[in-house]
């Protein structure tokens, strides 16, 4: 018995899956609302899920009309990049690792000069060490790399 699947209700049905997930996990483990302080820890998370939820049920109507999609090796390289960027996140921490992509994804995909390459790089240097890294603080994962050349 073969079983046939069809591709365009995977992305909405994946969207219900989770939504519902962790919409109930939320909802479960987390306090939803306090009285008097207002929204708690779960809330935002709850309403996250339930809109992913209702985004997947739409989802399912819309892939309805959709024709079947056809799915081409060159759409997977974004995808491919992402898994690779958080592999290389414990390794080489977060901030190399988004240099590198970016650097690569400019020069290798997009085929940039290296004027334009240079200028996004140096204009996101300083955005995510001047706001995120000094200015609020956020710590970054380091990897295992440097969190060994560190010690």
């Amino acid at each position: 018995m073969k079983i046939s699947v069809k591709t365009k209700y995977l992305i909405p049905v994946g969207c219900i899956a989770t939504g519902g997930l962790f919409a109930l996990l939320s909802a479960t483990q987390y306090e939803l609302w306090h009285p008097t302080k207002g929204p708690m820890p779960g809330f935002f998370p709850f309403l996250c899920g339930l809109l992913l939820l209702c985004a997947g049920i739409a989802g399912i109507f819309q892939a309805r009309r959709d024709a079947e999609p056809d799915f081409q090796l060159d759409n997977w390289l974004l995808v491919a990049c992402v898994f690779a960027v958080i592999g290389a996140n414990y390794i080489i921490g977060f901030l190399p690792s988004l240099f590198l992509f970016s650097f690569g994804w400019l020069k290798l995909k997009e085929r940039c000069s290296w004027k334009i390459t240079l200028i996004t790089m140096v204009v996101l240097l300083i955005i995510i060490l001047g706001i995120f890294q000094f200015w609020l603080e956020i710590p970054f994962e380091k990897g295992l790399l440097f969190r060994n050349l560190l010690k």
